[in-house]
């Protein structure tokens, strides 16, 4: 039987969730988690270059490319395809996961706050609002997804699985049918959103740089 969880409000479980289903060949598949080894600097990189921020500097660049410590985990977005020419392969398509090493949103500078999505975690306290549940639930708390899908530029490692102890543990951990739909629905309505926000406001977006330069997360 397909392992399932609910999707929804902490108060509305009421719809139930499953694995998504794939026939392609591909190696990567829409929904499913491995790890990585980008830092969440790369993602809010990108985010701010979408505003033409002035270009990075040597060191800024180095940082924003360098390995994260250890590996992290990333959810396909998009698989991978091959270009008409049969040559070229674009890479999957993903968002970075992370924890912030347990450190409060509110802490966080603003840009996390507004990129990021809570995920239901299994010895977490219940979310309101919008969510992004896995199968079998996650287990680290305070886990988020950063809602900025962007191509994969180092390879893929292992699938990313349960640590022992945890009901399911050893299981391919991946996002359902419904929640990777809600998720993408969420990457396309913050990336609206962060358009609005600068045009409305043309120095927003170095604002948010400023402040995410000086804190910890940027270093």
């Amino acid at each position: 039987m397909a392992a399932t969880t609910p999707i929804g409000s902490a108060c509305e479980l009421s719809v139930v969730d499953h694995h998504m289903l794939s026939e392609s060949s591909n190696k990567f598949h829409v929904g499913e988690v491995f790890q990585n080894r980008d830092t969440v600097r790369r993602t809010i990189e990108e985010i701010f270059a979408s505003q033409c921020l002035p270009r990075l500097s040597r060191g800024q660049r180095r940082r924003a490319h360098a390995k994260s410590i250890g590996p992290r985990p990333c959810i396909v977005i998009e698989e991978p395809h091959r270009s008409p020419d049969s040559v070229t392969v674009t890479p999957p398509q993903i968002c970075l996961m992370a924890t912030f090493g347990g450190t409060p949103m509110e802490d966080l500078p603003r840009v996390f706050q507004f990129f990021c999505i809570p995920v239901m975690t299994l010895c977490g306290r219940p979310l309101e609002g919008a969510h992004a549940p896995s199968l079998p639930e996650w287990t680290r708390p305070n886990a988020h997804v950063i809602a900025w899908p962007y191509l994969a530029q180092r390879p893929l490692g292992r699938r990313w699985r349960l640590p022992k102890g945890y009901r399911g543990d050893g299981s391919d951990t991946d996002f359902g049918e419904i929640a990777m739909q809600t998720l993408k629905d969420m990457c396309a309505q913050k990336k609206r959103d962060w358009e609005q926000c600068c045009l409305e406001d043309p120095g927003l977006a170095a604002e948010y740089e400023r402040e995410f330069r000086v804190s910890p997360s940027a270093r």
